[in-house]
């Protein structure tokens, strides 16, 4: 009996506090125990820090543009080095048949900057939280049709490497939460069309692009697995899919990392 008991409980204390693998190169998460230490910061930014059973863990986003050698987190008692490697990343090529989808107009480039800054001051925030699910769920069915880091070729010209992951599937797909949190942002923005973001808190942001419907309300408290809008094909696209990124510690990280 005291053995089931013990098998019991490892299993329940492995799902409880299961966090992802360390992943040190750009787009990746390096996972540092910090001991006692309530706090971290790299580069001035604070760090999301979560309770391990027995002391804490520092887990930090590698941005794509952040290049290989050698670091340092800040925390409470002292620094700690870490390295990141490089890594490389295929290259896809697109084609685009909205044409201001690539070059924008004069006149949409006010509104572009002005969707940019709003979004940007979601990823730059960083709520408390002590409680955050990092075991995401996938938001939505359908097939991963192009993949976190591609750098990226629009009609022939480059672009930002992709930052998220694409789901394609029929349109009016349901698209779910993979975690609690807040809707931090809902918008129907140039690039992305109809859009929803998620603060888990801690600066784990979550963000579901192109979307046909919107289910939620800003400033809305959701659970995981709320449905928070329909897969679309509003803004920049070639098809019906969602576009789902991840931001920590405003770098956008692979949402692979955060998959059971």
């Amino acid at each position: 009996m005291r053995k089931y008991l013990f098998l019991i409980l490892n299993l329940l204390f492995s799902s409880v506090f299961a966090m992802p693998e360390n992943s040190p190169f750009p787009g990746g998460l390096v996972l540092l125990d910090i001991g006692s230490s309530e706090w971290a910061k790299f580069a001035n930014k604070e760090v999301m820090v979560l309770k391990k059973i027995s002391s804490n863990l520092a887990i930090l986003g590698i941005g794509l543009q952040q290049g290989p050698g050698e670091y340092q987190i800040e925390t409470q008692e002292g620094s700690l080095s870490f390295s990141i490697k490089p890594k490389a990343y295929p290259i896809q090529h697109l084609t685009i048949k909205n044409k201001n989808h690539v070059n924008p107009p004069k006149r949409d480039l006010d509104r572009i900057f002005r969707e940019k800054r709003e979004m940007n001051e979601v990823f730059k925030s960083f709520r408390s939280e002590k409680n955050i699910d990092i075991n995401f769920s996938l938001p939505s069915e359908g097939i991963i049709s192009s993949e976190f880091g591609l750098r990226r070729y629009l009609n022939g010209q480059a672009r930002s490497p992709h930052s998220g992951i694409d789901i394609a599937a029929s349109l009016g797909t349901s698209v779910h939460a993979p975690s609690a949190g807040i809707v931090a942002k809902i918008g129907d923005f140039f690039f992305n069309g109809k859009t929803v973001l998620l603060d888990h808190g801690q600066g784990l942001i979550t963000m579901y692009c192109h979307l046909s419907k919107i289910n939620v309300n800003e400033y809305e408290k959701i659970e995981k697995g709320v449905k928070i809008g329909e897969i679309g094909m509003t803004g920049r696209v070639t098809g019906a899919h969602l576009h789902w990124g991840v931001s920590l510690n405003n770098v956008r990280v692979n949402p692979r990392e955060f998959l059971n």
